[in-house]
């Protein structure tokens, strides 16, 4: 018995499912702030003249890049808990 197997082409209309794997950058401290309230955890990882905090968040992880002096007053107003890479 011989089968035969068809794949169905999505047409041009249709829309389709995206997911974006990739993290997203945040450049203002304020958005960044508004974010961590819904973040299950910060993950802190410190680098030669610079600190960048990810917020990781149910769908996406958010991150931005600072000085060691503005993370640390950022990381004293975020809530949620706090890991160090």
């Amino acid at each position: 018995m011989i089968r035969k197997t068809y794949y169905r082409v999505p047409r041009s209309n249709e829309k389709t499912l995206e997911i974006e794997s990739m993290p997203k950058e945040i450049f203002d401290t304020e958005e960044f702030l508004a974010l961590a309230e819904d973040a299950s955890k910060c993950l802190v990882k410190r680098l030669d003249g610079e600190t960048k905090l990810k917020l990781r968040t149910s769908r996406y992880l958010y991150t931005i890049k600072l000085d060691p002096s503005e993370a640390d007053t950022l990381l004293g107003r975020i809530q949620c808990p706090k890991e160090e890479q």
